[in-house]
């Protein structure tokens, strides 16, 4: 179901009615209970709490290997922490410690997020679509937040953090290309792009509680 959730939201509102129709009661209980999780709205929260500054998060290409340091918790709960590659992960914070185990594990299983892999190359690719979907057909409730590390005159710059796994990518792509280009066309350009993708970032997070309300709408009327 959550797999179905995610491709739902990603693609046209037209097509959700022809995507719905057949589906069993229980399954379209299943997205509803998706629609509904308290732990979506938390990882949209704490998306919005995390700027694209400079600084932590474990640098521009830095490695966090170690198991303990993943897992954390905070007053909110427990969550998980992996930096892979300049790709920084996160999840929402649940107040079950079962859970977020059951996370961290699913997340270390990852191929793109393995240590072992990240050792074993010199340039590991960031995490894949494919293996994002697999992580959440693993652990449906899991929530994902991520943002990229940039190396930018002198000093560590993140991208904004988002639940867009191609977003981020994007950002990263495009914080990257500005940074270069820094040089040439004046400081400002690169502050032009990371202002944009913050603007970005927040109207994604609008458009998403936006949308998620119209998908509950669309389940309802298929149940």
């Amino acid at each position: 179901a959550r797999v179905l959730y995610e491709n739902l939201l990603a693609s046209r509102e037209a097509s959700w009615q022809a995507k719905l129709a057949g589906l069993s009661v229980e399954f379209l209980g299943a997205l509803n209970t998706l629609i509904e999780d308290p732990l979506d709205g938390a990882a949209s929260a704490a998306a919005a709490g995390s700027g694209g500054g400079a600084g932590g998060g474990g640098g521009a290409g830095g490695e966090d290997t170690s198991a303990g340091r993943c897992l954390r918790r905070y007053k909110n709960g427990y969550c998980v922490m992996m930096t892979r590659s300049g790709l920084c992960l996160s999840t929402a914070c649940t107040p079950s410690l079962d859970q977020a185990i059951d996370w961290q594990i699913a997340l270390a299983r990852a191929p793109g997020l393995s240590a072992t892999r990240a050792a074993a190359s010199n340039a590991p690719g960031p995490l894949s679509e494919a293996e994002l979907m697999n992580i959440l057909e693993a652990e449906p409730s899991i929530q994902l937040i991520f943002r990229f590390a940039v190396k930018h005159d002198g000093r560590v710059v993140h991208t904004p953090a988002t639940r867009d796994l191609a977003k981020a990518l994007e950002f990263r792509r495009r914080y990257t290309q500005a940074s270069q280009s820094s040089r040439s066309s004046g400081p400002n350009s690169f502050e032009d792009v990371k202002a944009q993708a913050l603007k970005e970032a927040a109207n994604d997070r609008k458009q998403h509680a936006a949308r998620k309300s119209r998908l509950a709408a669309a389940v309802a009327k298929e149940a």
